[in-house]
């Protein structure tokens, strides 16, 4: 039982810092975390959200001073929440999909800024279903765990998951600003003959990289 349950965490480990990284990656491309977690390093792994992880693995190590135990309610809820999220998502999905007419097609786009192509269902209504179904049991298992076991340590997840949240839309409010500053919409551009040539380097032209023209 105790290699049963190593492998198992294995595995729960080994899928966290394979996919926590790249979905901090798409999140910092989105500009809802900082741009220094879409770098890949020279394994081409996104080596800053690894660290991210890596030190909030240690810490919570050391505030539970190990046991895993008491880590339960952190790891139940985020899962039933994300589960929760999945299943009213593909609701969504479905409530869109029963919108085309047969034999019809939409294009339209994801999370990832790529484009999905969505044909027409005709048991749609069944699936819908299913997933109601799913989400809302999920949602209650959710809100189960962070009831019951709130004294237990699931009250830093429910605390943590709005306060992350806020930050990351004060992360995209502040790109967002910093985009706006260095727009060149409505600028009038003057570039200068200058007796020395320099070559710079640049990943865009902006309001800050024009000044080097």
């Amino acid at each position: 039982i105790t290699i049963g349950i190593m492998l198992i965490l294995i595995m729960a480990a080994n899928t966290s810092f394979a996919d926590f990284p790249r979905l901090c990656a798409l999140q910092a491309g989105d500009g809802f975390l900082p741009r220094q977690l879409t770098t890949q390093g020279s394994r081409l792994v996104f080596s800053w959200g690894i660290v991210t992880l890596s030190v909030a693995a240690i810490v919570l190590i050391i505030i539970f001073d190990a046991h895993t135990s008491s880590l339960i309610p952190l790891y139940a809820i985020g899962v039933f929440l994300s589960f929760t999220l999945s299943q009213f998502g593909m609701v969504k999905r479905w409530l869109r999909i029963g919108k085309i007419k047969p034999g019809q097609e939409i294009s339209v786009r994801n999370a990832h800024g790529d484009t999905d192509v969505l044909k027409y269902d005709k048991y749609w209504r069944l699936k819908m279903v299913i997933n109601a179904i799913g989400g809302l049991m999920s949602f209650i298992v959710m809100c189960v765990f962070a009831v019951t076991k709130f004294s237990e340590g699931a009250w830093i997840t429910v605390i943590l998951i709005p306060t992350l949240v806020f930050i990351f839309f004060r992360i995209h409010t502040h790109y967002k600003s910093v985009a706006k500053t260095l727009s060149l919409s409505g600028r009038a551009v003057h570039p200068e003959r200058r007796p020395i040539k320099t070559i710079a380097l640049i990943d865009d032209i902006h309001a800050g990289t024009v000044q080097l023209i």
